[in-house]
């Protein structure tokens, strides 16, 4: 690769591992490695990292400069550096920052926005310190058995969405409702009702009958906004509920009285959900939180 100089090697080795929907190497990365199947974050310390991409070079200084680079954008050439290379998929980038919208912001916009390469070198203010905070979190991501639980991992996410998509969010937040202010406000009626009835067994039929809205409409509705149908939201919305709960638990608690109580028939049917949505059994989520929790 020509232009672009090289970086001294560093002594310490690069080491990589995976948490949750992330995977990382932190250390010395030689030039012109090949990209990710999913979008990538490369974040020098130390040196400079010059970045060429057909005509543009970029480079990014430390402490707090970073490339974001999704896998469909073209391909880049990058000297050697040491520093953080970050692969996430789009798909969990568009899920926090849909999150973070409160449900405002549509997937097809955020999907936009996370398929297009961009250069940041914050300046003071909120990005900086978004940035910093970034730097502080990626070094505990080497105890992955331990903060996985936890939900470092999805934090992670939602400081990317931020950094990369802030204006969008500040828009869908800003936004007027206009001729949508009614239909937008019966939904979240419709929202709260079913998170104050978690507990007991809604079905599609109970959602009508609450918003006046047909079956169709709902299912739109949903789709729309939360990329499912209404009762996959509804199921995603009792194991986030669960989850605070077996991470914060009360002294009576268990597996099994958590489950019941947030619309759960069947114990059997709770832990193969949970486990397949977070990637760690409920009961050892429990154990980690009490272990963890200081005595009263």
């Amino acid at each position: 690769m020509s232009g672009l100089p090289l970086a001294p090697s560093p002594q310490a080795p690069t080491t990589s591992w995976r948490l949750g929907n992330l995977s990382l190497s932190f250390g010395p990365q030689p030039p012109d490695q090949p990209a990710a199947a999913a979008a990538e974050l490369l974040i020098p310390v130390g040196q400079p990292l010059i970045v060429q991409q057909e005509n543009l070079q970029h480079i990014l200084r430390p402490p707090l400069g970073l490339l974001y680079w999704p896998s469909s954008a073209a391909p880049l050439h990058t000297s050697a550096w040491e520093g953080w290379r970050l692969a996430v998929a789009i798909t969990a980038l568009e899920r926090r920052g849909i999150e973070l919208s409160q449900h405002r912001l549509s997937p097809s916009r955020l999907r936009q926005r996370l398929q297009r390469a961009l250069t940041l070198q914050p300046r003071p203010g909120a990005e900086r310190d978004l940035a910093g905070l970034l730097l502080q979190l990626l070094p505990l991501c080497r105890n992955p058995g331990l903060l996985e639980p936890l939900g470092l991992d999805r934090a992670i996410e939602r400081l990317l969405v931020l950094l990369l998509c802030g204006d969008l969010l500040r828009d869908a937040q800003g936004a007027e409702q206009g001729e949508q202010g009614s239909r937008q406000r019966i939904f979240a009626d419709l929202l709260s009702w079913i998170g104050d009835h978690l507990h007991q067994p809604l079905q599609l039929r109970d959602l009508v009958t609450q918003s006046g809205y047909s079956e169709r409409s709902l299912r739109n509705f949903f789709q729309e906004r939360f990329g499912c149908g209404p009762i996959q939201w509804i199921r995603g919305q009792r194991l986030e509920r669960a989850r605070e709960q077996l991470l914060h638990p009360e002294a009576q608690d268990s597996v099994s009285s958590i489950a019941a109580c947030f619309g759960y028939g069947h114990l059997s049917q709770f832990s193969r959900d949970f486990q397949a949505t977070y990637r760690v059994r409920p009961s050892e989520l429990l154990r980690e939180s009490r272990r963890s929790k200081p005595p009263a």
